[in-house]
C-alpha cells in the first residue's frame, strides 16, 4: 500500500495543483453578465492578454513565412492530426504485442494488456476532448479581435488545440516512458513531445486564435486530467505488483536459494 501512494502521490499532487490553477485563472477571464449579454472582465489577466495579442497580432502581420510556419505547427494540435495519431499509437499497441508473441515467444498475456493500455489511451484523448468542449460551453469567452484570419471558431477558453496536444502528446510520452528502458532515451522523448506541445500553445496566440490566458488554462486543464488518469494507471500498476508478490507460494523464495553444501563427516 504504501508503495502504491508513492506512486500515486507525484501525479495526483500535478493534478491538484493544475486543477486548483486552472480555477483561479478561469475565474479571472469568465465573461460577466451585463445587462443580458456577456461582457469581458477587465483585470491584470486580461489587460495582460490584450497587450500579447497586439504585439502578436503585429509581428505575425508583418512576416508571413512565420504565419505559414506556424500553421503547420497547429495542425500538430488540431482535431484532425490528434485523431491519426491516436489511430496510429492504438494499432501500434495491439500490432507489436502480437509480433513479439508470435516471433519473440512472449507470453499471450503481452498482447492482451497492449489493447488494455490502447482502450485506455483512446478513453483518456475522448474524454479530454469532451471535457474541453464543455469547459468552452460553460465559460464562453469570446476570442481575440483577429481569430477569424486563423480559422478558428467558437468560444475561447479554454485552448482545444493547446489542450488536446497535452493530452495527447502528455499520454504517448508516459506511454513511452513504460516501454523505453534507457533513461537518457526517455528524457529526450519526453524533451520532445513537450516542445511540441509548448511549439502549438504558441502557434494559437501567434495566430491570434486565443488569448494567452486560453492557453495556459487548457494546459493547466490538461495537467489536471493526465495527471488524474496517470494516478489511477499507476494505482493499478502497483496494485497489480503487490497481487503478483502476495501469489508467490509460501516458502517459494526460499527454494530460490541454492542448497546449502553438505560436507561428509
Amino acid at each position: 500500500m504504501k508503495n502504491t501512494m508513492r506512486t500515486l502521490s507525484p501525479s495526483l499532487l500535478v493534478s491538484t495543483c493544475a486543477l486548483g490553477f486552472f480555477g483561479i485563472l478561469a475565474i479571472s477571464v469568465q465573461p460577466q453578465m451585463d445587462g443580458g449579454q456577456l461582457i469581458a472582465r477587465a483585470n491584470l489577466v486580461t489587460e495582460f492578454d490584450q497587450e500579447i495579442d497586439s504585439s502578436l497580432h503585429q509581428a505575425n502581420q508583418e512576416s508571413p513565412a512565420s504565419v505559414r510556419l506556424f500553421n503547420h505547427i497547429t495542425d500538430l494540435g488540431s482535431g484532425v492530426w490528434i485523431k491519426r495519431l491516436a489511430t496510429v499509437v492504438a494499432l501500434g499497441l495491439v500490432i507489436v504485442p502480437c509480433w513479439m508473441v508470435i516471433f519473440h515467444k512472449r507470453k499471450i498475456k503481452v498482447p492482451i494488456w497492449g489493447a488494455v493500455l490502447a482502450l485506455v489511451w483512446l478513453l483518456v484523448l475522448v474524454l479530454g476532448e469532451m471535457l474541453n468542449l464543455e469547459l468552452k460551453d460553460h465559460f464562453r469567452r469570446a476570442r481575440p479581435p483577429f481569430h477569424a484570419g486563423a480559422h478558428a471558431y467558437g468560444y475561447s477558453f479554454p485552448s482545444g488545440h493547446a489542450m488536446g496536444a497535452f493530452i495527447a502528446y502528455g499520454m504517448l510520452a508516459y506511454l513511452l516512458t513504460l516501454a523505453i528502458p534507457q533513461r537518457r532515451i526517455r528524457r529526450s522523448v519526453v524533451a520532445v513531445l513537450a516542445l511540441i506541445v509548448v511549439l502549438i500553445g504558441f502557434s494559437r496566440i501567434f495566430l491570434g486564435a486565443h488569448w494567452f490566458s486560453d492557453v495556459i488554462g487548457a494546459f493547466a486543464a490538461g495537467a489536471g486530467w493526465l495527471g488524474f488518469c496517470i494516478a489511477g494507471m499507476e494505482g493499478v500498476r502497483g496494485l497489480l505488483r503487490a497481487a503478483a508478490r502476495a501469489r508467490v507460494p509460501e516458502g517459494g523464495l526460499v527454494k530460490l536459494q541454492p542448497e546449502p553444501s553438505q560436507t561428509i563427516s
